[in-house]
């Protein structure tokens, strides 16, 4: 019962998703899917990942309240995606993190994880089931009811040069008129790469003679 896309291009993710959900069989709209969660990044600006839920409706609450993320993937280039501080080991971590929450609270169908999630960070993107993240090398992620035509459109869309701004919040758009189970209006999420601090200090080779700081 969700159309949830994103796409990772040129170090950034973009996300959207449709606003229904169900109460008691009751159709209600304007449901946010799509998370921003702070990473406890120390060597960046704007450490943050998003995470687009789809399944049990407990699962987004539980993990905007209780999912801590203390350190960031210690390598991002294509050579370190194997490592073990990498970004797919990283992104494994979460998804272990995400699982034990919902072991914990009961959030399970079957025993296992009841629902799925795309995570993004850094210009990456992961699906997320139970004690797995699983990457998409083509940068292209969906989930849900209506994670078919979303796709289709998406690619279709991207073909034509569309930013990818206008691309993915259009296919989800495309996807909720292709499946009775989603509905607008449609969320989108942009979260650019983070960002490396300005040094507080200047390097001793770069300090002003008159220990002015530059002054004139």
């Amino acid at each position: 019962m969700t159309t949830l896309l994103a796409v990772a291009h040129a170090g950034v993710v973009h996300m959207a998703a449709d606003s229904l959900t169900n109460v008691y069989e009751r159709p209600v709209v304007g449901v946010r899917k799509i998370l921003r969660i702070p990473v406890a990044d120390q060597t960046h600006t704007n450490g943050e990942v998003l995470i687009g839920v789809s399944g049990d409706g407990a699962l987004a609450a539980l993990l905007r309240f209780h999912l801590k993320l203390d350190s960031a993937p210690a390598g991002t280039a294509l050579a370190d995606l194997d490592g073990p501080d990498g970004p797919d080991a990283w992104a494994a971590t979460v998804a272990q993190a995400i699982t034990v929450i919902a072991q914990e609270h009961g959030v399970l169908e079957d025993g296992r994880l009841d629902g799925h999630l795309v995570l993004g960070y850094a210009g990456r993107v992961w699906t997320v089931v139970h004690c797995q993240a699983i990457p998409h090398g083509d940068g292209v992620a969906a989930i849900g009811s209506g994670e078919g035509p979303a796709i289709g459109a998406v690619d279709a869309l991207l073909s034509t040069g569309m930013d990818p701004a206008r691309a993915v919040p259009m296919a989800v758009r495309i996807g909720i008129e292709r499946d009775k189970h989603s509905a607008g209006p449609v969320d989108y999420q942009r979260l650019d790469p983070p960002t490396t601090p300005l040094p507080t200090t200047l390097p001793e080779d770069a300090q002003p003679e008159d220990g002015k700081g530059g002054q004139p």
